[in-house]
């Protein structure tokens, strides 16, 4: 159960912490954290899974057990539809105005690396933040919550040339934070095994037509492609490699296409027939008993809400 080791941090980095920025957001009776997250835009579902239905309900276990040295948890959310700028002002505000003690759990790459250096400034801890790369590994503020992008390379890369045995690589990435902290590892790790990438693509950030660097893509002729964009072009890209019959490629995606709802988006694209190895495949998300009596079946679990509970 997640709340079990939530509660003991959140209570040492209270005490770590409060002293040295006056409790802002710490009472007698109260902890008052925020975030600003996706509820709108390409990873709405993610933000309201993680917030809604993961660390609010995670919260009102705690809550429910007596809260942290007393204290009650409350949480402010306001959304950011996955814009930088509109990160940095939610951020702004969430400090200076409701003064919050921490913020928790804010969502993607762009949003985050935007909003750090105004945190860590301020030396307002972060929380978990639900993004993967490496900048914000070594911040006295950061509490890390994801395993960040050179670990996740290095996991994929062994696996698929150690074991899978592949020496073909392509990558179509966002032209972001985001993109580029996989594509440097990447490139890093495929060098330890004597390997590069074939062909690179990338796309601007909120462009959803990836038609021309799927098609380039294919003239390279890798063996596996990895995918490190958000959900409306990496459906596209799966799509479009149906239609121009590219099946012998793995794709491999490095973040939201991993999750069944996102994976959906694709339709039929993202299925593979019996023989057909290189297709991604959803994998159902199984309810522990625990989560499952803290979610209502009108909004299944999913792995996102689980991962933040």
């Amino acid at each position: 159960m997640r709340s079990g080791w939530l509660l003991p941090l959140l209570a040492l980095v209270v005490m770590v912490a409060a002293p040295a920025r006056a409790e802002q957001g710490v009472t007698d009776t109260e902890i008052l954290l925020g975030g600003s997250n996706s509820f709108s835009g390409p990873l709405a579902f993610t933000g309201e899974q993680i917030t809604k239905f993961g660390v609010d309900l995670g919260f009102k276990a705690v809550n429910d057990g007596g809260g942290i040295h007393g204290r009650k948890v409350r949480t402010i959310w306001y959304d950011d539809g996955y814009k930088p700028q509109d990160a940095v002002a939610n951020t702004r505000k969430l400090v200076e105005q409701d003064q919050v003690f921490a913020v928790i759990i804010p969502q993607g790459a762009p949003p985050v690396v935007a909003t750090l250096e105004y945190l860590e400034q301020n030396r307002v801890p972060l929380l978990f933040p639900y993004q993967s790369s490496t900048v914000t590994r070594g911040r006295h503020w950061v509490f890390q919550g994801m395993t960040m992008s050179d670990r996740s390379s290095r996991m994929m890369i062994d696996y698929l040339v150690g074991r899978r045995k592949y020496r073909k690589f392509a990558a179509l990435y966002q032209d972001d934070e985001y993109g580029k902290s996989f594509l440097t590892a990447f490139e890093k790790d495929l060098a330890r095994h004597g390997l590069r990438l074939l062909a690179v693509e990338s796309v601007k950030r909120g462009v959803t037509d990836v038609s021309a660097q799927i098609a380039k893509l294919h003239t390279a002729k890798p063996e596996v492609t990895f995918l490190v964009l958000v959900p409306g072009p990496g459906a596209q890209a799966l799509r479009e490699r149906q239609k121009i019959g590219w099946t012998d490629t793995l794709m491999v995606s490095t973040g939201p296409l991993t999750d069944e709802r996102y994976l959906s988006l694709a339709g039929d694209a993202a299925e593979s027939e019996p023989s057909d190895s290189t297709a991604i495949r959803s994998h159902t998300v199984k309810s522990s008993s625990s989560s499952s009596e803290m979610t209502s079946t009108a909004t299944p679990s999913s792995r996102r809400s689980m991962s933040a509970w």
